[in-house]
């Protein structure tokens, strides 16, 4: 059956007979009205998948810059640690004294050095034990471990030299040579952290730029020894603007603005340590001084019985690379050191606790910092060591 026999009418523009389609004919004005429709119809069209492709290409570079700056922080820096099996946030006397209990390791983490907290918040807020395994802690700071070989029996070095002692042979039996596992442990606060000379002294939660724990471990016959020790930004509001190298320290709050938060550090410092010995480590003349003075003013309105406050200009004492004259500092605090102990741990639990801290600081709490931390560190491991041996004498001799 032909079109024509159902008596329709061909469409003008389209047909499927044998006639050619009517041309339509458009004025000017028409045409012109139709174009400018089709163009505007067209631009709102690919507007926005041109904005989506673009907002699309800036969040993949985000991410691409993300994801390096994140392998640059954690893989470049050599500075962050993590540990599968044991909490690297805990000192051994915090993880001894601590509630035994079920809970998974990063619930039991000290949130100070918990430095992956809000990167894996999506997991920690499941509430699903099947998650745990994949919470791992991170901390910022410093880890290493050594094994030393040590010989209670061992002549010294003039005895070694003199023609009459007989060489011996070297052996490594552990009754005669007992081996000890050294570690050295530091953890950085992940509040206030910021580079040096951007972030200085304290804000107002009470936290410190720079804070870091340092613990010292010795490990041998199933006996743990532990020394803590802190270091801080001087706790007040001061700060070094500028570019330039050593840029001149300034006070930025006044000492009564200052109290609260000089208290809040402080308090939750004796809460965690107990007693604070202060050694404070500034210049005692120069530009130095109006930050080692505001500290002391501070410590004496803080009045607080657990709190000992030691000034030792280093530069003074140690001026020209002398600084073996921190023995002054050393020698001073010695039975402070003594009546601070350490702590020392077996498989039967807590054997001796130590009881306080000390919190050491220079401006920058780096080299002076790390000269004295390593002097008090020394002291107190001369002191394990031979403990150590006096009591094991009757088991290995």
């Amino acid at each position: 059956m032909e079109p024509q026999d159902l008596e329709l009418e061909l469409c003008k523009k389209h047909h499927f007979g044998i006639n050619k389609p009517e041309k339509i004919i458009l004025s000017p004005d028409d045409s012109k009205f139709l174009l400018k429709t089709f163009t505007h119809i067209k631009s709102n069209v690919s507007a926005p998948n041109k904005k989506k492709v673009k907002e699309s290409k800036e969040k993949e570079k985000l991410e691409r810059r993300l994801l390096e700056e994140l392998l640059k922080m954690f893989v470049d820096s050599e500075s962050f640690y993590y540990c599968l099996t044991y909490d690297l946030t805990n000192s051994v006397q915090r993880q001894s004294t601590g509630e035994k209990d079920g809970r998974p390791l990063w619930q039991k983490v000290d949130d100070r050095f918990f430095w992956n907290k809000y990167m894996i918040q999506d997991l920690t807020e499941i509430g699903i034990s099947d998650v745990d395994f994949w919470i791992i802690p991170i901390i910022q700071g410093f880890v290493q471990i050594e094994e030393l070989v040590v010989n209670y029996n061992e002549s010294s070095d003039d005895e070694k030299s003199s023609p009459e002692t007989p060489p011996q042979e070297s052996t490594c039996v552990d009754d005669i040579h007992p081996r000890f596992l050294v570690a050295l442990i530091s953890r950085r606060s992940r509040h206030r952290a910021g580079m040096r000379y951007k972030r200085r002294g304290v804000d107002k939660n009470g936290n410190v730029a720079n804070y870091v724990e340092t613990e010292q471990l010795i490990h041998v016959h199933n006996h743990t020894l532990s020394f803590v020790q802190t270091r801080g930004s001087v706790p007040v509001f001061w700060s070094q603007v500028g570019y330039r190298y050593n840029p001149r320290p300034r006070l930025d709050k006044s000492e009564k603005e200052t109290v609260a938060y000089f208290c809040a550090h402080f308090e939750e410092q004796l809460k965690i340590y107990k007693k604070q010995v202060i050694i404070n480590l500034v210049d005692q003349a120069g530009r130095e001084k109006i930050i080692g003075d505001a500290y002391l003013k501070q410590v004496l309105l803080f009045n607080n019985s657990y709190l000992t406050y030691v000034s030792f200009d280093f530069h003074e004492h140690c001026r020209g690379m002398k600084f073996e004259n921190v023995q002054t500092l050393t020698d001073a605090i010695y039975d402070i050191i003594l009546d601070m102990k350490w702590c020392w741990v077996d498989e039967a639990g807590v054997i001796c606790k130590q009881e306080g801290i000390f919190r050491i600081n220079c401006m920058d709490c780096l080299d002076r910092t790390n000269v004295v931390q390593a002097a008090i560190a020394r002291v107190v491991m001369e002191q394990q060591y031979t403990f150590y041996a006096m009591i094991s004498w009757p088991i290995y001799s």
